[in-house]
């Protein structure tokens, strides 16, 4: 065995943590016992899961208008369909 471990999220997230709150590298590597350049890796990669899920939230609310539109305009487009002769509601599904 090469002598390596991988991070545990655990360790992933307080590098964030003591990052984000202005800690020197060399001081969250003595804190975890972890090399500098294991430390500074993880930095260079920037990933905890955490972000993934703000950027997963945030594509949800850029993206459920558009499905709450799409859903109305779908109930207005049968509407008018019913309403204007062309279709009846047993035709639709109602």
């Amino acid at each position: 065995m090469n002598g390596y471990s991988y991070l545990t999220f655990d360790q992933r997230r307080e590098i964030e943590r003591l990052h984000n709150a202005g800690t020197r590298t060399v001081d969250i590597a003595a804190h975890l016992g972890r090399s500098v350049a294991a430390v500074y890796e993880e930095l260079k990669r920037g990933y905890t899961g955490d972000i993934v899920l703000k950027n997963c939230l945030c594509a949800l609310c850029a993206v459920f208008p558009l499905l709450v539109f799409v859903a109305f305009a779908r109930v207005a487009a049968l509407q008018f369909f019913i309403n204007s002769g062309y279709a009846t509601p047993q035709m639709c599904g109602n």
